[in-house]
């Protein structure tokens, strides 16, 4: 079973997590062994399960033989800039190069809060008394309509 973690990122902003495996005895999962990987990675955000993929994370193992190998996802700033903000669910991944047995590790929901600094292009923000709109040809205009909720 999956453990799960829930994260809350912000737009424009890079992500990384390790991820630490153990076995269900309790031993440590070895992902890698000297020269070779025995398991690849990988995890996708969809706004819902049934839904396509948004986005993968990069997915990196580094060998720390005899410890406990590290699993590593991550996610760069324009990955998350080009993510509407909102709620969002994900899912990792590995599978046993051996067999291409696939054991989910981590799943959860995932939240992108937006950004003021660096708005995604052709949204509209709302502010008391007059609205801010961006639009990808003209850039910022101030439009002194008030504000409707």
């Amino acid at each position: 079973m999956a453990t799960r973690a829930n994260f809350i990122i912000d737009q424009s902003s890079t992500f990384s997590t390790d991820i630490n495996l153990s076995q269900s005895d309790g031993t440590l999962l070895q992902l890698n062994s000297p020269g070779a990987a025995l398991y690849t990675a990988s995890g996708a955000i969809r706004k819902s399960y049934g839904t396509g993929v948004i986005e993968n994370f990069t997915c990196a193992t580094t060998d720390q033989s005899p410890e406990q190998d590290k699993l590593t996802i991550s996610l760069t700033g324009a990955q998350t800039k080009a993510i509407k903000a909102g709620l969002y669910v994900y899912d990792v991944n590995i599978v046993r190069n051996v067999d291409n047995h696939t054991t989910r590790v981590l799943e959860g929901q995932l939240e992108i809060t937006p950004s003021v600094v660096n708005p995604p292009t052709s949204s509209i923000f709302s502010g008391i008394g007059v609205d801010y709109a961006s639009s990808p040809n003209s850039g910022w205009s101030l439009n002194d309509t008030p504000y409707r909720p």
